[in-house]
Formats: structure tokens, C-alpha cells, sequence
């Protein structure tokens, strides 16, 4: 699998009339996903997951929309309020995972798997009591021993129910993982974290830090990706750099840098 980050085949930059047509078709598939979405967290709190029929069919729209307009869905995540944030979330990395997959080169079912993963990373939150989750305040050091547990219980979620989508499964235990080895559950370090991981991890925290939450007012998406670029050692600087260029902040040359 290559990681040099390039564009999957160019691009065609729709005008403003495609953008406003493709914004509104993308709003409805965000509102009948999130009701998808939503059934599908309630089967898996209940034990009852069984398979992702739906979640398939979710990110493969997904990437249609993606097709018709790079920009359209992106932009629908980004205006969505607060409290749809539970399922939009997924959603949201969902839609950057495959932008960012395809900026690095990837097929069209490499793609889809990286959306697929994206729509099922933080599966094991809907064991994290929501009292926690939501908390305005700093976490105490046992609460977040409880938040952590939620990318093993995402993969245990998964395996239980027989799931076997290797890049679902990486992206629900490892997509905080940190690049220097200082992130959860195993410290994996650079390329040891697999791929889908690794694009996971900037989509899930990009997308966290311009939503409001309980506990802090969104960034600027300028702000956010400067915040992010700061951190030294938090993620694959080829992943970021493909978020950037995804998400057409910083429009230039097509070409990223390989790691």
C-alpha cells in the first residue's frame, strides 16, 4: 500500500451551482445516515451487532458525494450543530478518511475501507458512560482510564460480532496512537501503527477540535490544523499534511511529501 500522498486521479472542481446542489444531497445523507448510524451504535450497546451492511452502504455514498464534489459533504460535517455530534462524528471522519485516503494515492477499495473504518473507530464510546463523555470539566485519572478503554472495546465490539474488516479493526485500537510511541493502547511508535490508524487519528482529532463540545468552544479549521501541526510527535506528518490538502484550506500543488 502506498503512502505517498497524491491524488487518486485530478480532481474536477465543481462550480458554485454543483456545490449548492451537492451541499443539499449531502445534507440529506448526512440526516438518514446519522439515523443509520444511530441504530446501529444501539445494536452494538445492546450486544447485538452483527454485521455492517449499513455502515457499507453509508461510506460508499460517502464516497459518490466525494466524487460528484470534493468539497460539498466536508463542508455539510463542518456547519453541523453540537449536539448532533455522537453519530456526525463518524460520519465526518468517515468522509475525511476517504478524502485523505484518496489525496495519498489509494484505490477506490482502499478508500472505501478507510471509510468504512472511519464510520466504525469510536464504536467502544457507547460503553463510556455519557456522564463522562460529556463532562465539562477536567478528567480525574480514573475517568480517563474508562474513556481510554473505548479503542479495545471498539475491537472486542467488533471481533465479537465477527467482524473481520482488518481496517475497521486497526482504526478502533489504535487510532490514538501517537507517531512517537506515546499514545494508547500499545505505544506504537511510526509505521508499526498501520495505516488506516494513522489517517484515523488526524481525521478523529481535526474533527473534535472544530465541533463544540461540552468542555470547549470549536477552532477555526486555520487554528485547528496550526494546533495540530504544533504537536510534535502526535501524528504521521504524510497523514496530516494529506488532511490539508483534503480539505482545500491550503490549496497549491497536488504533490505532498512522502514521511
Amino acid at each position: 500500500m502506498t503512502t505517498c500522498c497524491r491524488r487518486r486521479r485530478p480532481s474536477k472542481r465543481a462550480d458554485g451551482d454543483d456545490l449548492v446542489d451537492e451541499a443539499r444531497q449531502a445534507r440529506g445523507l448526512a440526516l438518514r445516515s446519522a439515523t443509520l448510524m444511530s441504530a446501529l451504535f444501539t445494536r452494538a450497546r445492546l450486544g447485538k451487532l452483527a454485521e455492517t451492511g449499513d455502515a457499507w452502504s453509508i461510506a460508499g455514498a460517502i464516497g459518490d458525494s466525494l466524487d460528484r464534489h470534493p468539497d460539498a459533504f466536508l463542508t455539510v460535517m463542518h456547519l453541523r450543530s453540537a449536539d448532533e455530534y455522537t453519530y456526525l462524528h463518524s460520519l465526518s471522519v468517515c468522509a475525511m478518511m476517504q478524502a485523505v485516503a484518496r489525496h495519498m494515492g489509494l484505490d477506490r477499495g482502499e478508500c472505501l475501507d478507510a471509510g468504512l473504518a472511519g464510520l466504525l473507530h469510536d464504536l467502544g464510546k457507547t460503553l463510556t458512560p455519557p456522564a463522562i463523555l460529556n463532562k465539562p470539566g477536567r478528567l480525574t485519572a480514573a475517568e480517563m482510564r474508562i474513556v481510554r478503554r473505548h479503542t479495545e472495546d471498539g475491537r472486542s465490539m467488533l471481533e465479537s460480532a465477527g467482524i473481520a474488516h482488518r481496517a475497521s479493526l486497526d482504526a478502533a485500537l489504535h487510532h490514538h496512537e501517537k507517531f512517537d510511541g506515546s499514545g494508547y493502547p500499545h505505544g506504537l511508535a511510526g509505521e508499526r501503527i498501520p495505516l488506516v490508524a494513522r489517517i484515523a487519528s488526524v481525521c478523529d482529532v481535526y474533527d473534535a477540535l472544530t465541533v463544540d463540545r461540552p468542555y470547549r468552544t470549536a477552532l477555526a479549521p486555520g487554528e485547528a490544523l496550526r494546533r495540530m501541526q504544533s504537536w510534535q510527535g502526535h501524528f504521521d506528518g504524510n497523514a496530516l499534511h494529506c488532511l490539508v490538502k483534503a480539505i482545500g484550506l491550503y490549496p497549491g500543488s497536488a504533490s505532498c511529501p512522502s514521511p
